[in-house]
């Protein structure tokens, strides 16, 4: 498919970028079930594995790079930048198509440009509810499970649960907005082996790496019932980097050239997987 039409085709039937992609506490944190972990327990387990507070409430930003492979048989190359407080961008790069989805703060954007002919380009504005999920992403992706009361979410725990033939502690991540993240903890070590968020579909992470001591995995894939939906690979991970802001704000559209949306669908978004790094405090 030539540029022009994939850039006029905005509305795929599997898109490339996903809400990724991701509150005081208001009722607290449940205790789960007899003899089995306390959400305080398992979240101190879970940030033990990743690689401690010390480490873990030093990282201010996050940068992967990649490539990334669909269902669809789509491949290309993936960017992606957590940074605090509220800043997140992904660019895609797949045939002769840039693509770039942001956060920044309560602003949200969606650029899509033909790469031989920059005047060529979409930007579409996202809606509430669409900034919402981008934000609890976020949030997730830089704090590592911890003060998320300080966004006016709270824990639920489950109790002990079985996945894969392992014991696990499923807590549930609330989110304002009802966007929320499932997650299963192994009961022992606190490693986290599956997420489901509430934009459907289990994300899984594979191997691992360590860099400035934290531990991340060397891809994430995301399944819906069973089947692959997509792939990331990871080459290159970052800790700390600083990002100019400018680089996550909505871009200056020169009079006469691109074209604005209003809106974008929620399925209209890639569901890059939820790293198992979670943000500050």
């Amino acid at each position: 498919m030539k540029a022009k039409d994939m850039i006029s085709s905005i509305r795929a039937k599997n898109p490339i970028l996903l809400s990724l992609l991701l509150p005081m506490m208001l009722l607290g944190h449940a205790a789960g079930q007899e003899g089995s972990p306390s959400t305080d327990e398992i979240v101190a387990k879970a940030r033990d594995y990743l690689g401690g507070d010390e480490v873990l409430d030093t990282v201010k930003s996050i940068y992967y790079r990649g490539t990334f492979e669909t269902s669809e048989g789509i491949s290309g190359e993936v960017e992606i930048m957590f940074q605090k407080p509220l800043y997140q961008r992904v660019k895609t790069i797949r045939d002769d198509v840039e693509e770039i989805t942001a956060l920044s703060y309560y602003d949200g954007w969606r650029k899509i440009t033909e790469r031989d002919n920059d005047s060529n380009w979409t930007l579409v504005f996202l809606e509430t509810d669409q900034i919402r999920e981008l934000q609890a992403n976020t949030w997730e992706n830089l704090h590592f499970f911890k003060n998320i009361e300080r966004r006016r979410g709270r824990i639920e725990n489950h109790g002990l649960v079985e996945f894969d033939g392992r014991e696990c502690v499923k807590l549930t991540f609330h989110h304002p907005g009802n966007v929320y993240f499932d997650r299963y903890f192994d009961s022992g070590t606190g490693q986290l082996l599956m997420t489901e968020a509430s934009t459907g579909g289990q994300i899984t992470e594979y191997g691992e790496t360590r860099v400035e001591g934290v531990r991340f995995p060397e891809s994430i894939t995301m399944t819906r019932e069973g089947e692959i939906m997509n792939r990331i690979s990871f080459e290159e991970i970052a800790v700390n980097r600083e990002f100019d802001v400018e680089k996550f704000d909505v871009p200056s559209m020169a009079p006469g050239s691109g074209t604005t949306l209003p809106e974008l669908d929620e399925e209209d978004l890639l569901e890059i997987p939820t790293a198992p790094i979670d943000p500050e405090p």
